[in-house]
């Protein structure tokens, strides 16, 4: 299920990226989303592992994956209501991310306690094999579904991908 998860914050990402293009094709506009991401795991980085090692780590995978789900979804009803502007969907990227950089240390401190411990070098590797082919597969598919159905049916689309992991972990 994460391998999901993995796909969907990627088709997030080119979801949110195109979906300015369409507001406004400004450069610095459409350069400000992936910026807006990249800032918020910049400046969650730290706390969001500090935060894992002091509460009880699905507690904050639940919550990182319950606030990645919002966010998805009101850049998806936002857009499909025709009501999307470019600074809520920077705001609303930034937000996404804020979500993704909390779950990451939480779930990479949980492997060791789901795999033995030799047996832990391969679920690593198995693990960032998974990272990689998501962001391959992920913007493919992002692309995919922006031309069938467009940016807000892919964002609902896109709570789907976070769904099995947040049933595993609860």
């Amino acid at each position: 299920f994460s391998f999901l998860a993995f796909i969907g914050a990627s088709m997030q990402s080119v979801g949110a990226g195109w979906s300015m293009t369409q507001l406004d094709s400004s450069p610095l506009r459409v350069s400000l989303v992936q910026g807006s991401f990249t800032l918020s795991q910049f400046l969650m980085a730290l706390p969001a592992g500090v935060i894992a090692d002091l509460v009880d780590r699905r507690w904050v995978m639940l919550g990182a994956l319950a606030c990645m789900m919002l966010a998805a979804g009101l850049l998806g009803f936002i857009t499909l209501a025709g009501g999307m502007s470019p600074a809520m969907l920077i705001g609303l990227t930034f937000f996404f991310g804020l979500a993704a950089a909390g779950i990451s240390p939480a779930m990479q401190a949980t492997m060791p306690d789901l795999v033995s411990r030799e047996l832990l070098p391969s679920a690593l590797t198995l693990n960032g094999m998974t990272v990689s082919v998501a962001r391959a597969v992920g913007p493919g598919l992002a692309g995919l579904l922006l031309g069938l159905w467009g940016a807000g049916t892919m964002f609902m689309l896109n709570i789907l991908a976070f769904v099995g992991l947040f049933l595993v972990t609860l």
